[in-house]
């Protein structure tokens, strides 16, 4: 179960990250050098984040969308697809992730729970392990069709504004 959990977590990672790059041909933007380092620093999502926000003039705050989420899928993906370990099939969280995030959805509560009343310390070998289940799936899903219906509105948004724009430039109104 947690293969076939891991590997759906992996398809939408890479599904959302294909989304962000058909949005460069769609919007006709890219991601310039400020945008490149901010990706090996912070990672896609905050690059694409930064680019959209140039080229759609997007108020991420705004958005409805829990960013701790979809920064949580890219991390797991990551984190399933590139374990440290030969000998367990488990993964467990590494520590820059638990320093970032606390609320994990992939994860097993009273394991989280368990970690929490340890003092949550982020370098401990007994950090929570990665546990994907029907219900934490469903919630990333939401999120990232949350995410892209949202990113669609604003481009429908600023279409209508260019054609009003462009209406009001040839009556001369």
């Amino acid at each position: 179960m947690q293969i076939v959990g891991r590997s759906a977590v992996s398809l939408l990672s890479d599904s959302l990250k294909l989304y962000l790059k058909a949005l460069e041909r769609q919007v006709e933007f890219h991601l310039g050098e400020e945008e490149k380092a901010t990706a090996k620093k912070n990672g896609f999502i905050a690059a694409y984040k930064m680019a959209l926000g140039k080229a759609l003039d997007i108020d991420w705050a705004k958005c409805p969308v829990r960013f701790d989420v979809i920064e949580q899928i890219v991390l797991t993906r990551n984190r399933v697809q590139h374990g440290d370990s030969l000998w367990a099939l488990s993964a467990r969280y590494d520590p820059p992730t638990l320093t970032k995030h606390r609320n994990l959805i992939f994860a097993n509560d009273s394991e989280l729970e368990t970690w929490m009343n340890d003092g949550a310390d982020p370098g401990t070998w007994l950090a929570p392990q990665v546990t994907i289940t029907k219900e934490s799936l469903d919630v990333a899903v939401a999120e990232v069709e949350k995410l892209g219906d949202w990113i669609e509105a604003q481009i429908q948004k600023i279409d209508v504004r260019r054609r009003s724009a462009s209406i009001s430039y040839e009556t001369g109104k």
